[in-house]
């Protein structure tokens, strides 16, 4: 509720929804209407802005959840979609039936009945017409209502010419009462208008005319109104007048006695402060009789500059909240009382306001956030001393827990570690108080994965050495033949101890992280004598078969190339752009915890080649279905991975099948094996 007192807006809010309720309560304050005409918006006088195709604000648009987390699963963001139009989506999950503008009355449970359709699963957000609409009106306000500056100006003219009284009216369409009148210039925000101040002496003559600027206010439960603001030259003034069109509507007469007061508390050299509200009393009188309006102001530095704490009619005492009152040893409170038209003012003996540590918020991680630990955890936050001033960034430290994670309102910590956070943002002002702010975050532990697994094409059989390169998505422990070894991001070079033999090589590594684990199998070729070559990625190949009459497995030199060879009667069929695609001679092989299947012959490393190949590895060695496996084949001279993959391995591990969709290409990709 907009509540006009001497030409300012206050409002009102429901503190059983103080987010939605200031906003709606401040947009009004910026110029906008109410979002609907079915709800309520336009009843008892109020105004309802025309809202088609249904009258009810909805937000015709789609927005963004930019608080990093809040989508779905491994999603970092959530859309502001109505659910109803993502029905079956994962992003569904938590979205109300209607998103609502948020100055619409349509949104929050029924409260009463009748027309009103009042949606209790709808929630309120900023539609891009309510915003779009705001900012202009904003961003046009100097050729909407004249220049600031000019009035400005204008203002300082009058004060230089002598007395000035600013004046203040409401007028709602049938009546026209003046709110106050105050000794001094101002400055009037609205648009221009035909109505005018007229300042009188006591003989009746005009001693000071101006036009007075308005500008619409809505006030909830009463017809729309307009808010009359200016000032005018005042020497020897005894009557102002509201005067429309050549007629006089208002009229306010000076009393013929002042008002008086006295400020009684805090008395000289008292220390305010230390709980949580400082009472400031005094005494006042006006032997006319008229109600006085009180306004209380503070001064932290001796009565050189002052801030209004408090405005209002009241009998002479006020508690105010200690924030208010910044630290001094030279604090001094100004108590000004109005009857309608003079002023008296008083001013307080110095005291001591014992001030408060800074006030500090974190804006981002939320409470209770959740975070995939290789994703980076944002920090967004701000403080203020009790002046209001912003701390410098030297002088702000984030914390998660006792370590230091960074300094300054904002920051990024990459690949936080798995578990529960206590993120803090610590302030320290100019006097050295201390303020600070906390939240709870929980970091989501993730499986890690090979970003690169580099390893010979083939090792000699007499060699007792391997020697690969491994690098993960996030940081990891590497388990491989019993040695543990930290593994990151950064290419890290293993040496592993082997035994001399003609036998396929095959190392089982185990990757662990944050109670995650993964598991692949490096696949090395044997032959007589070692040569050196060049090492190539094989995260993504080592999966072979032949598709020869005369199968002889193991490595091969053919053209210069190394082709490994599988043999065995495992055979698989792959369905694929439009065309069934077999593969014969290969083996199924369950070890070390994982299962794996190799039909016909592959070059490692290698994108394209002209062996047909299919190839399978699932980290499990039971039947089931899985994702996040490794899958691939080779068809019409290049090597495809299948990813977003589903695999169903039949009971005793003898048969599958799988589907999912090529890269490249992103095309389905379907099929099965048996062993």
């Amino acid at each position: 509720m907009h509540l006009p007192v001497d030409g300012e807006s206050f409002s009102v809010v429901n503190a059983s929804r103080p987010a939605t309720s200031v906003a709606h309560e401040l947009f009004h304050g910026f110029g906008r209407v109410h979002a609907d005409t079915t709800c309520g918006g336009n009843s008892n006088n109020q105004i309802g802005q025309p809202w088609p195709p249904d009258q009810r604000g909805q937000i015709h648009g789609i927005g963004l959840d930019t608080r990093v987390g809040s989508g779905p699963g491994a999603a970092p963001y959530a859309p502001i979609v109505p659910g109803g139009v993502l029905t079956g989506s994962q992003f569904a999950a938590g979205q109300p039936l209607e998103w609502i503008d948020f100055m619409s009355y349509c949104v929050g449970p029924l409260e009463s009945p009748g027309s009103w359709t009042k949606c209790a699963s709808c929630a309120p957000w900023i539609s891009d017409e309510g915003w779009r609409e705001t900012v202009a009106e904003l961003t046009n306000f100097g050729q909407n209502f004249g220049s600031f500056d000019r009035r400005v100006r204008r203002g300082r003219a009058i004060a230089d010419a002598g007395p000035s009284v600013r004046v203040s009216a409401l007028a709602d369409g049938s009546d026209v009462r003046v709110l106050g009148v105050h000794p001094g210039e101002g400055v009037a925000f609205g648009s221009a208008s035909d109505y005018r101040l007229v300042v009188r002496n006591g003989a009746g003559a005009i001693v000071g005319a101006a036009p007075l600027r308005a500008r619409l206010i809505g006030v909830h439960g009463e017809r729309p109104a307009l808010l009359l603001a200016g000032s005018a030259l005042a020497d020897g003034a005894a009557t102002v007048e509201i005067v429309h069109q050549g007629v006089v509507l208002a009229r306010r007469g000076r009393s013929g006695h002042a008002p008086t007061v006295d400020v009684v508390a805090p008395h000289a050299r008292a220390s305010v402060g230390r709980g949580h509200s400082v009472v400031v009393a005094w005494k006042a009188a006006d032997a006319d009789g008229n109600a006085l309006d009180t306004t209380i102001d503070y001064s932290f530095d001796g009565g050189s500059s002052w801030r209004t704490i408090f405005s209002g009619a009241r009998p002479g005492r006020v508690a105010l909240p200690s924030t208010f009152f910044a630290g001094s040893r030279k604090a001094r409170v100004r108590v000004r009382v109005n009857d309608g038209w003079n002023t008296a003012e008083a001013v307080s003996a110095p005291f001591i306001a014992v001030g408060r540590p800074p006030a500090v918020t974190i804006s981002t991680p939320v409470p209770r956030e959740r975070i995939r630990h290789d994703t980076a955890l944002n920090l967004a936050g701000a403080a203020y001393d009790d002046r209001g001033r912003p701390i410098p960034a030297s002088r702000l430290e984030w914390f998660d827990g006792v370590i230091r994670i960074g300094r300054g309102p904002q920051g990024v910590v990459f690949q936080p570690t798995a578990g529960l956070h206590a993120i803090r943002l610590i302030a320290r002002d100019a006097h050295g108080r201390v303020g600070s702010a906390s939240v709870r975050i929980r970091v989501l532990a993730v499986a890690p994965h090979l970003l690169d697994l580099r390893a010979p094409a083939y090792v000699g059989h007499r060699a007792t050495r391997l020697t690969f390169s491994v690098a993960t998505t996030i940081p990891a422990t590497l388990i491989a033949e019993g040695r543990r070894y930290a593994v990151g991001r950064t290419l890290r070079r293993i040496q592993l101890s082997i035994r001399p033999g003609r036998a396929i090589l095959r190392v089982r590594l185990r990757l662990a992280a944050g109670g995650k684990v993964t598991r692949t199998l490096l696949v090395v070729p044997r032959r007589s004598s070692a040569q050196k070559t060049s090492t190539r990625s094989l995260a993504d190949t080592a999966r072979s078969a032949p598709a020869r009459t005369a199968c002889t497995p193991g490595p091969k030199t053919i053209a210069g190339k190394t082709v490994v060879f599988f043999c065995g009667p495992a055979k698989a069929t792959v369905r694929f752009a439009g065309k069934s695609i077999g593969y014969r001679n290969g083996e199924c092989m369950n070890s070390g915890g994982m299962f794996t299947v190799n039909i016909g012959a592959t070059i490692p490393g290698a994108a394209k080649q002209k062996y047909p190949y299919f190839g399978l590895t699932v980290d499990a060695t039971r039947p089931g279905t899985y994702t996040r496996q490794n899958l691939g084949f080779s068809y019409a001279g290049r090597v495809y991975a299948i990813g977003q993959h589903t695999i169903v391995l039949g009971p005793g591990l003898r048969s599958g099948t799988f589907t999912g969709k090529s890269f490249p290409g992103l095309r389905p990709v379907s099929g099965s094996f048996t062993c």
